[in-house]
C-alpha cells in the first residue's frame, strides 16, 4: 500500500494543493483531539489547518480534547478541508505509560494478489477463497489500461451475494491513483469482515464477473 507522510504531503500541498492521488495512501501522525466522543476529531501536527475526522471509531475510546495522539490509517476523502481518515490504530502519547486508545490494531487490510481479468490488457485481485478475520478490511483491486476499449463503464458489487459476514465498507468504491502510472487507472472496492462465518461476493465490472469467497473467522489461524 502506498505510503506518505505528514512532510510529504505538506510539500507537495504547498506546490499543488490537494490532489486525488493522495487518497489511498495509508499515513502515520502525531495530532491533538479538538472534539471528543465517537465522531473523534483532530488537528494533525505539521499541518496548516491539518484538521481531520476519524473512523470507524466504532469502540469505546477515552481520548479527551486537549490530549495528543497517535494515529496511523488511510486518507479516504478531503472535504472543505477536512481529511476524512480510516483509522487503523490511534494512542495516547502525551501521558506516559498510556494504553492504546481502542485496544491499538483493529484489523488488517487483506489485499489479494493481481491475476488476468477478463478483459485483455487488465488485471484484478485473484478471484478465489481467501480466509480473513472480523475487523478486517478487504481491498479488491480492478487495473486497466486507459485506452477506450479497456475503461470500465459500469463497476458494482453483486449486492444479493453480500452478506452479514462481508459487508460494504463505508470507503465503498473508489478510483486509484499511482504517480508514475499515468498508462494505467485502477478501481479499489472496499469491503469489511463484520461476523465469522462463510460468505460469497461478486464484483460486476461491465459484463464480467468475479467471485471470491471469504471463510471468516473471530481470530486469524
Amino acid at each position: 500500500m502506498p505510503r506518505i507522510s505528514v512532510e510529504e504531503l505538506v510539500a507537495e500541498m504547498r506546490k499543488e494543493g490537494f490532489q486525488w492521488r493522495y487518497i489511498g495512501r495509508q499515513i502515520t501522525f502525531t495530532a491533538v483531539v479538538t472534539t471528543a466522543g465517537p465522531a473523534l476529531r483532530v488537528r494533525i501536527e505539521g499541518m496548516d489547518n491539518g484538521k481531520a475526522v476519524l473512523h470507524p471509531l466504532r469502540y469505546e475510546n477515552s481520548a479527551k480534547v486537549g490530549q495528543k495522539v497517535k494515529v496511523r490509517g488511510l486518507l479516504t476523502d478531503q472535504c472543505y478541508g477536512v481529511w476524512q481518515v480510516w483509522c487503523y490504530e490511534i494512542s495516547v502519547v502525551n501521558e506516559p505509560g498510556a494504553p492504546a486508545v481502542g485496544g491499538g490494531v483493529e484489523g488488517t487490510v487483506v489485499r489479494p494478489k493481481q491475476a488476468k481479468a477478463k478483459v485483455e490488457g487488465c488485471s484484478i485481485s485473484k478471484p478465489g477463497e481467501y480466509a480473513v478475520a472480523v475487523g478486517d478490511l478487504i481491498e479488491l483491486e480492478y487495473t486497466y489500461p486507459i485506452v477506450p476499449a479497456a475503461i470500465p463503464k459500469k463497476v458494482a458489487f453483486k449486492e444479493f451475494l453480500i452478506t452479514q459476514q462481508i459487508v460494504e465498507s463505508s470507503l465503498r468504491i473508489r478510483t486509484l491513483s499511482v504517480p508514475g502510472k499515468a498508462e494505467t487507472g485502477s478501481v479499489v472496492f472496499f469491503l469489511e469482515a463484520q461476523m465469522a462465518g462463510d460468505a460469497t461476493v461478486t464484483l460486476k465490472i461491465d459484463d464480467a464477473e468475479y467471485v471470491f469467497k471469504f471463510k471468516v473467522s473471530d481470530n486469524k489461524k
